[in-house]
């Protein structure tokens, strides 16, 4: 398994390559050395070696060495993906020295379609190993390789047939990241999108586990942390808002009577 080999395993990145397609464009690439990665970041299309997959946005393909793939772009939405080619082994102390064994196969499967918090979480793994991969960029091929181990083990773990979650994790989970993003400006349309869901689910979703809509939960994540802020720190009005993730000072003082029936500096006075 992968988690046991990471442990050990050595792994050497040959380049790193975007590609931007056209409508129906098409190519295919013969592997014979190497394991290669496709992570699709737009569009759709076919991708074929042995099978035939359909891709989306989200999908992560793994190629082991020797095997074949065809792709193609569909017209409407042409593919806009990349690919990372490496090899991977195994290192194992022996006395006094070392011993390589290569990783002819890695525990993946050809297609891993990334959806939810998976694709969320995928996407930034992929941004890391290509952000690392820029000659000028601060901790350069070492900083790729690291994220590139983190990839694949999260690909084992998360991406190759691991069972549907629940609708009870699924709201846990985009509720988590309303509390991490509350600061930063969202939608119900954003959040949706992000993880694979319709807005209408989303809310059904915040209207069962929580009783309120998404908007009303973002609200109270950030009258929450605008309140402790006012009891105990020194920012001022216009600091607490923009920390908050409020339009600007007069937005807050309008959100935050409306809630609680006083402006925030008399809040403040009333509490100290």
């Amino acid at each position: 398994m992968i988690q046991v080999e990471l442990n050990r395993l050595y792994l050497h990145i040959y380049f790193i390559l975007r590609r931007t397609t056209e409508g129906g464009w098409s190519g295919s690439r013969k592997h014979l050395s190497g394991h290669t990665l496709y992570w699709i970041h737009e569009g759709e299309g076919t991708f074929i070696a042995g099978e035939k997959r359909e891709v989306t946005a989200g999908s992560l393909l793994y190629a082991r060495p020797d095997m074949e793939v065809q792709y193609r772009s569909s017209e409407r939405r042409p593919l806009d993906f990349t690919i990372i080619r490496f090899e991977c082994m195994t290192v194992e102390p022996k006395e006094d020295s070392w011993s390589t064994s290569p990783v002819v196969h890695l525990p993946l499967p050809f297609c891993m379609p990334a959806a939810n918090v998976d694709r969320l979480e995928a996407s930034r793994l992929m941004e890391r190993i290509i952000r690392g991969w820029n000659p000028s960029a601060a901790g350069g091929e070492v900083a790729s390789k690291a994220a590139l181990s983190e990839m694949l083990l999260y690909a084992e773990k998360h991406l190759s047939g691991r069972k549907q979650e629940s609708r009870f994790t699924l709201f846990e989970r985009i509720k988590e990241a309303i509390q991490l993003r509350h600061t930063s400006s969202l939608s119900v349309e954003e959040l949706a999108r992000t993880y694979g869901i319709s807005p209408v689910y989303l809310r059904k979703l915040f209207h069962e586990y929580e009783g309120c809509s998404p908007k009303q939960y973002l609200e109270t994540v950030r009258h929450e942390n605008a309140l402790r802020l006012l009891l105990h720190s020194d920012l001022s009005l216009r600091m607490i808002a923009e920390v908050c993730g409020y339009t600007d000072e007069f937005h807050f003082s309008k959100v935050f009577k409306k809630r609680t029936g006083q402006s925030p500096a008399r809040y403040k006075r009333m509490s100290v």
